[in-house]
């Protein structure tokens, strides 16, 4: 476990890294408490809640040289990346790359994985809590009586176990995806670059041009104004919002229960199908069918 800043610079990383991180909730504006990084031979758990923001930040700003590994990097990455300015990028996402080698696999989860893979459990008593404490976990992580500490060191286990198994799940998959070529060229050209650019995205956001955002809004406006004259002009002025006059409406152009159905309430039915299904008509009734379902 590392506690001070003189520790911190001691980690010496290996290229190919494991990263998990625990947090106070799962938005990006929630606090980080631990970060776990390393393979599955070691593996170096930070309190994060014992450095300033500068010092993990430098830290951190080191691992984009790193090929990162993680099991739902989306989170992770897009968190670190958002919270203390970094770029770092996504080497292999163990959840992605579990899916992409067997598009059946339903439970994605990192704990029912490795029950696939190697028949192993997380320490049910861990799990239990982690679902249980997930609410209060920032007071649960900040208190420090005797009770809370034996809680406190299982957040830590959790994280480290997170980590040593990720890095494990990976040397497997990846040795399953380098027997199948395509799969591979895949997965390194499309599904990873996607990836980095969702978590990129969470950090910059998605640019917006607002003066053709307002350009297409005032087309549609006017577009949906234009077919409500039109239609003004067919059947003669309605609340657009009321389906007894609609009813009513079509009624008057000789429309039945019979053409439309009716609702559970008895009801002429105005619903999509029944409109698209009037749409078709060549007369009147067609057309303002069609303008209905634009509008």
């Amino acid at each position: 476990c590392i506690f001070n800043v003189e520790e911190l610079q001691k980690i010496k990383l290996p290229d190919t890294i494991a990263l998990d991180i625990e947090t106070t909730g799962l938005l990006l504006t929630d606090s980080l408490l631990t970060v776990a990084i390393g393979n599955d031979e070691k593996v170096w758990l930070i309190d994060c809640t014992k450095f300033q923001h500068s010092e993990l930040y430098s830290f951190f700003k080191t691992l984009e040289n790193n090929k990162i590994i993680c099991h739902n990097a989306e989170f992770d990455l897009k968190f670190l990346n958002y919270n203390y300015d970094l770029d770092l990028q996504c080497y292999v996402d163990t959840l992605q790359l579990e899916h992409v080698l067997d598009e059946e696999a339903i439970e994605l989860d990192l704990h029912n994985i490795l029950k696939r893979y190697f028949l192993v459990e997380f320490h049910k008593d861990i799990i239990k809590f982690w679902n249980y404490s997930k609410e209060n976990i920032y007071e649960l992580f900040f208190s420090y009586d005797g009770k809370w500490i034996k809680q406190r060191s299982q957040i830590f286990l959790y994280n480290v176990k997170d980590t040593y198994w990720t890095y494990k799940l990976y040397t497997v998959l990846i040795e399953k995806l380098e027997n199948d070529k395509n799969t591979k060229y895949f997965y390194f050209t499309f599904t990873i670059p996607l990836l980095n650019a969702v978590i990129f995205m969470g950090k910059y956001g998605i640019p917006i041009d607002v003066s053709k955002l307002m350009e297409i809004d005032n087309e549609l406006c006017l577009d949906i104004e234009t077919k409500k004259e039109i239609l003004v002009k067919e059947v003669g002025p309605f609340n657009f919002r009321s389906t007894q006059q609609l009813a009513s409406i079509f009624k008057g152009l000789g429309i039945t229960d019979s053409d439309t159905g009716k609702t559970e309430k008895g009801a002429m039915s105005l619903d999509k199908e029944s409109l698209e299904n009037l749409s078709k008509r060549e007369d009147t009734i067609g057309k303002v069918s069609s303008l209905l379902l634009e509008i």
